[in-house]
């Protein structure tokens, strides 16, 4: 029979490897932690779209991943609500880049919009043409688009100016949108949409200040983007340096909990 003595050793020696086991797991756990923060805070991040701004590009109730590391890294990268600073491997978005930003006027808020203006660019727009740099952007229209009506999707009826009111493929009740593809300077090209006449079709020509960005929504009458000043419920011509992230892929579309996947990327309509 074994004596007391080798019980108490080998009861000694399971309670320290139980020891030891518990540290190695704390440790995996805690290097996981750390590993889930720095992907989410500086490499990836998932968002949700709440709105139809950026339709036909972005459908209200998409959710999709963006890059963080695009335009440089800052205190704001880890945590959001660090106040604005220089950052690291600093660089302007591209024309033609979706990037989710939070505005002065809305800090703790993401939105998310093209780019279509750099700091220096002259941007004007007639009748919901867009001139760059005293050029015509191309606008090249093409079949309409049909969205099911739902959500913040509703069809406007105007007597002898717009009626949207159609069916989609399926049948189900839908809302028909003019659709164009536009083509910036730099060759970049993406569908735009337009439903009636509307105040913001008309900006008058500016130059974009140094700093900052000239954003648009690709649904054109339904965006408070720059072409809306802050004070008018716009995101008014946004700080560079508030600009976090850029869109990279679609990974769904409207499902119950989506918007839990991510935080909410608000396309400001």
């Amino acid at each position: 029979m074994a004596s007391i003595a080798q019980l108490s050793q080998s009861s000694d020696r399971r309670l320290s490897s139980l020891k030891s086991n518990a540290f190695w797991l704390f440790k995996v756990m805690i290097l996981a932690m750390l590993s889930a923060w720095l992907f989410r805070s500086v490499l990836f991040a998932p968002y949700y779209v709440p709105s139809s701004s950026m339709m036909p590009s972005l459908r209200q109730g998409d959710f999709f991943i963006a890059s963080r590391w695009d335009y440089g890294i800052s205190p704001r990268s880890f945590f959001a609500s660090a106040p604005t600073s220089p950052r690291l491997f600093s660089g302007l978005p591209k024309r033609g880049d979706v990037v989710v930003f939070s505005p002065s006027n809305a800090p703790k808020t993401n939105f998310v919009k093209r780019v279509i203006g750099l700091p220096g660019d002259r941007i004007s727009m007639e009748n919901g043409i867009l001139s760059i740099n005293g050029s015509r952007v191309e606008h090249i229209e093409i079949v309409d688009f049909v969205a099911p009506t739902g959500g913040d999707v509703q069809c406007i009826v105007v007597p002898r100016v717009v009626d949207q009111r159609t069916v989609t493929e399926s049948g189900d009740p839908g809302c028909r949108f003019a659709r164009a593809v536009e083509t910036l300077p730099n060759g970049v090209s993406f569908p735009v949409l337009d439903i009636a006449p509307a105040r913001t079709d008309t900006v008058e020509s500016f130059t974009v200040p140094q700093g900052r960005l000239f954003v648009a929504g690709d649904n054109r009458d339904n965006s408070l983007d720059s072409r809306v000043p802050m004070d008018m419920g716009g995101v008014g011509l946004v700080e560079a340096n508030r600009v976090h992230s850029k869109l990279r892929f679609v990974i769904g579309r409207d499902a119950s909990g989506a918007r839990f996947m991510g935080e909410r990327a608000f396309a400001a309509d």
